[in-house]
């Protein structure tokens, strides 16, 4: 289940990453847009969960695989909140119709996964469950 969490962060993280960067890309005026703030945010964030979760599949540390979890449901809900740091006023919008719905279907399902498997890891834990490192 590990690794699937894993691959699953990556793919998701991968994808929103490229759709927020092409197709859902957020407004571009004459001057910097706040959303435009906030893409390159999400898109640091993005890369962060992509270089994390490719270097825990390689490190077998149940320790790592927990605090990349956690790290992957902080950066689950930051995704969602993203806009705070900016955001056009008008709804009709390209961040308001395209980037921040991706960002935030994308950060809800990174947490969704990253809880479920940290809640079974410290349930195979506590309860005296395995303690392989693909658990």
């Amino acid at each position: 289940m590990n690794k699937f969490v894993k691959i699953i962060t990556v793919i998701i993280s991968a994808v929103t990453l490229v759709l927020i960067n092409t197709v859902c890309r957020p407004c571009h005026g004459r001057m910097a847009m706040p959303c435009e703030f906030s893409a390159h945010i999400a898109s640091a964030v993005l890369v962060l969960l992509i270089a994390v979760n490719i270097l825990t599949l390689l490190i077998n540390k149940q320790a790592a695989h927990i605090s990349s979890a956690l790290l992957n449901t902080a950066a689950g809900i930051f995704l969602l909140f993203v806009n705070a740091f900016g955001k056009c006023k008008v709804a009709s919008m390209s961040c308001n119709m395209k980037t921040f719905p991706v960002l935030r279907s994308a950060g809800t399902f990174i947490a969704v996964f990253s809880l479920i498997f940290l809640t079974a890891v410290l349930a195979g834990n506590i309860k005296g469950g395995r303690k392989h490192a693909d658990a």
